[in-house]
């Protein structure tokens, strides 16, 4: 079970008579004390429990239901912690009908389009996926971390402050969230820079609980390069790229953005 789910537990028999008195059952967490805790407890045929959802480590939960006569019974489940994540880019549509399901690459509407001759810049949103997806992790909530730009920002340097999304995101009911990656920059400001450039923002992607990071699920570097195609006439070229995805984008006539996914 995913952290941050509630778990329903029904004490059943195919003799009734075995389970007694529904009001003497008695209910304990003989493992794992420190992973979940019953939700109202009361003494019934039915018991609701909470895996704690502010956990940097997962771990076996036991617990065990004893009936007025002393039968027991025993159940253990696992919690388990975002251990990684994957990306794809973005599909174009979700609708399995249409005719671009199948197609993933979307630009962030922010920042250049297809076509744009005056900005230099590249965009993509991406999918981002948190494993294992065997479990549920609906509950729980991501943030996004600066941790530096390489390197650092200076004069004559394109390279700028990552400002991150300040607030939690929650996951969706398949684990996922959409990330946003690209940069720009005016063919007109670029041509007092000497290309190529590159440079990388470092991120964590850490879980996040009242305010509180509990856990840093990976470390990501998202990386930028600007060059000249050609330099007298100020064509330029950018990639941005941010787990296994990159986009690229010339300034070029009737550019389009390049969206490749490239396997782990």
């Amino acid at each position: 079970m995913g952290i941050g789910e509630t778990v329903f537990l029904i004490l059943v028999s195919d003799k009734p008579q075995l389970i007694g008195d529904p009001s003497q059952i008695e209910w304990t967490i003989e493992e794992g004390e420190n992973l979940a805790s019953f939700q109202n407890k009361s003494n019934s045929v039915i018991q609701t429990l909470i895996i704690r959802n502010d956990l940097s480590q997962g771990g076996d939960i036991t617990v065990k239901a004893v009936t007025e006569e002393g039968r027991e019974a025993k159940i253990t489940l696992s919690a388990i912690v975002p251990e990684g994540i994957s990306a794809k880019h973005l599909r174009k549509s979700y609708d399995r009908n249409h005719p671009d399901f199948n197609k993933r690459g979307v630009i962030y509407f922010d920042l250049p389009k297809d076509g744009d001759q005056e900005m230099a810049g590249a965009s993509a949103v991406l999918e981002l996926t948190f494993l294992p997806t065997s479990v549920n992790f609906r509950n729980v909530h991501i943030i996004e971390r600066d941790k530096g730009c390489v390197p650092a920002p200076a004069e004559g340097s394109l390279a700028a402050p990552h400002d991150p999304n300040p607030a939690p995101v929650r996951l969706d009911n398949k684990n996922r969230l959409s990330d946003n990656i690209g940069s720009k920059k005016l063919i007109s400001e670029l041509r007092f820079y000497d290309l190529p450039q590159t440079y990388k923002w470092i991120c964590d992607w850490n879980i996040n609980v009242d305010g509180k990071d509990v856990k840093t699920i990976q470390t990501v570097e998202q990386h930028f390069f600007y060059d000249w195609i050609d330099v007298v006439n100020e064509i330029a070229t950018t990639t941005v790229s941010k787990f296994n995805c990159s986009v690229s984008r010339s300034t070029e006539k009737n550019n389009k953005h390049l969206f490749i996914n490239q396997s782990k």
